[in-house]
């Protein structure tokens, strides 16, 4: 059967099934900006290919074993997770488990969850941090976290807190004080 392609305006485009715009162009510019260990944003209105961009961005990194590409989208969280830091962190930590079990790495998967039922587990962005570098270490590979709809909590000071997090993270890696994200992506509409 043949499929009838269509325009999507809902979404990530998939070439079988959307007329999908030609962005091998931008996912290349990405591309290099992630190989030179960049933290950056990607802004534009909405139906501009956003999410399409970031969707063909983690499917190109998972055909290279020496990138975790770890896709996660703040679309996901309510209004209740940003009431405080513990509901924020344990929202973050299901999101990282679901995408961790689509991966199919069992491994991290096993970490995060014992981490979860461990007395060690405080939901603090400090215990976050940690636990993460433990993470990204055991994955033994460049990690690239991309954030997509971040816009949801651009306002929220939990989500302040967050970003404050990742920029540590960024500066130790410079200073070379433990593991940290390759790269780290953040797509919303809003610069």
């Amino acid at each position: 059967t043949t499929v009838t392609r269509t325009f999507n305006i809902a979404g990530a485009c998939n070439p079988e099934n959307h007329f999908t715009a030609n962005v091998q162009e931008k996912l290349d510019r990405v591309l290099d900006l992630i190989s030179k260990g960049n933290y950056f944003t990607i802004n534009k209105p909405r139906q501009y290919g956003k999410t399409t961009l970031m969707h063909f961005l983690e499917n190109q990194l998972s055909q290279d074993e020496t990138y975790l590409a770890l896709g996660i989208s703040f679309e996901e969280i309510d209004a209740s997770s940003f009431k405080n830091q513990e509901w924020f962190i344990t929202t973050f930590f299901d999101i990282l488990k679901e995408q961790l079990e689509f991966l199919k790495e069992v491994q991290l998967l096993s970490m995060v969850e014992t981490y979860l039922d461990s007395k060690e587990y405080i939901p603090t962005f400090k215990r976050l941090d940690m636990f993460l570098t433990k993470l990204i270490a055991a994955s033994g590979r460049k990690v690239v976290m991309m954030i997509d709809e971040v816009d949801k909590a651009c306002n929220d000071q939990l989500f302040l807190d967050f970003l404050g997090m990742l920029r540590s993270k960024y500066l130790k890696r410079n200073q070379r004080k433990g593991h940290t994200f390759l790269s780290v992506i953040l797509a919303g509409v809003h610069d």
